[in-house]
């Protein structure tokens, strides 16, 4: 039997050697998605630690619609848990329809992250409002650094209608950097930097020096 295979590859040697160059080339895209794949998570990984620092602990969900409100509040509660920030993880894919002839325009993939969100559990826990948030900086004087919603949802409306959006294509962007990439402000003029105040004083300082040169 294994004559009478190696008798039928020697007689059609070309054909050996296009079937065993498809299997090579097959497998060699199969370890090349792979390892692209995983340099993504790697850098995006690599990214978010530079940026905000790497949890202590990581939970995650095994449904698709992710953590509920009462499992968050319960992290939150949890003995020796300081901080607890979400994060929203989703899996795309784009798929041609059916009858689709032409094919899919570039998609840019960009990453925006807020700095201090002043969001509604924030100003919450603080027992403030938008409106005299500066109140809390009396008990937290780093939170003059924290920032409205509307800083970074104007960065990433200017970002969306930037025909050359394709720059920032693999990258993750600041609010401050799309600030000051595309002239706009939070609703007070300023443009906070949360994310350079930190790296110039360090995440554990909450004294508030150097604010008004990130701000």
């Amino acid at each position: 039997m294994r004559s009478l295979a190696l008798r039928s590859l020697t007689a059609r040697r070309g054909r050996t050697v296009l079937s065993i160059l498809g299997v090579a080339l097959g497998i060699g895209v199969l370890y090349a998605s792979l390892a692209t794949d995983a340099g993504i998570s790697a850098s995006i990984d690599h990214t978010v630690r530079e940026l905000v620092g790497r949890a202590d602990l990581r939970v995650e969900a095994f449904g698709p619609t992710g953590l509920s409100a009462d499992s968050l509040r319960a992290v939150e509660d949890a003995p020796g848990v300081d901080v607890a920030a979400p994060a929203l993880q989703k899996r795309t894919y784009l798929v041609p329809g059916i009858d689709q002839t032409q094919p899919n325009p570039p998609v840019t993939a960009v990453g925006v992250t807020p700095g201090w969100l002043r969001s509604e559990r924030m100003l919450e826990n603080f027992g403030v409002t938008e409106s005299n948030w500066r109140d809390a900086v009396e008990q937290r004087p780093g939170f003059a650094i924290s920032e409205s919603p509307t800083y970074v949802a104007r960065g990433v409306a200017a970002l969306a209608g930037d025909p050359d959006a394709g720059r920032w294509s693999g990258t993750i962007l600041s609010a401050r950097q799309l600030a000051d990439a595309y002239g706009v402000t939070d609703i007070d003029g300023s443009k906070p930097d949360c994310w350079g105040h930190l790296a110039a004083f360090g995440w554990e300082h909450s004294g508030g020096e150097g604010i008004e040169n990130f701000r």
